[in-house]
């Protein structure tokens, strides 16, 4: 991962590129903690520092009233891939049980509650946000058709649902924006990190756009994640 740095008011600025935002769950507004280790430097979230899954859950746990979120009951709110996303949390000590007068509950961290009342962004908008999104299990898929109805935006985006299962969507703008830079540099084949560090984006927007074009029959994939034009 490359950065460039600007001036502003004679301070030096970087943008972070989009896989440390993403790995460190960072939001707008979101403390940064930054140490210097020798010749590294380390960049710690201070916010919440949890990705949007993770959130999700948390927020399923919280919606459970506390003297009945007992580990029953909150598994049975929780599906797909959630469960492991909850013994992840209790890894991370962000969930933990105790017990009250006899029963044992599940605890939330207290300095998770007030991202717990954040009213939550919309997927749809994280769609647009972002330029795409990638799903994996189809009751969210249906979540997202239902919204773009909802919405009036379901022609501002193409999607397409890829051999591994998952569903790769893109904003019409950002695929109109990627599509011809894409064509431009795989006269040869390439593998998907070749052509997502060519374009300076991450490797799952690059995914999505491969997968989508892929099926339009403007691009083979030569091997796994190995593509060229053709």
């Amino acid at each position: 991962m490359k950065g460039k740095t600007h001036d502003f008011k004679g301070e030096v600025y970087t943008k972070l590129p989009e896989e440390v935002v993403k790995k460190l769950g960072i939001d707008s507004g979101d403390e940064l903690e930054i140490s210097i280790e020798g010749d590294k430097v380390l960049i710690t979230a201070s916010g919440k520092g949890l990705s949007d899954d993770e959130m999700s859950v948390l927020r399923k746990v919280n919606s459970v009233k506390y003297y009945e979120r007992s580990m029953h009951n909150v598994m049975n709110d929780l599906s797909g891939s959630e469960p492991n996303i909850m013994k992840d949390l209790f890894k991370k000590r962000i969930l933990f049980e105790y017990e009250k007068e006899g029963s044992k509950l599940v605890g939330i961290d207290k300095k998770f509650f007030p991202y717990l009342t954040e009213k939550e962004t919309s997927i749809v908008d994280k769609l647009f946000s972002q330029g795409f999104i990638i799903v994996e299990e189809p009751a969210l898929m249906k979540k997202i058709n239902n919204q773009l109805i909802e919405s009036k935006k379901a022609g501002q985006v193409k999607g397409i649902k890829g051999f591994d299962g998952k569903f790769y969507i893109v904003t019409m703008s950002r695929f109109s924006e990627l599509k011809p830079r894409v064509e431009k540099i795989l006269g040869s084949e390439k593998p998907l990190e070749k052509i997502a560090s060519e374009l300076s984006i991450s490797e799952d927007l690059a995914k999505a756009v491969l997968e989508i074009m892929k099926e339009d029959g403007d691009i083979i994939e030569k091997s796994k994640d190995v593509f060229i034009g053709v």
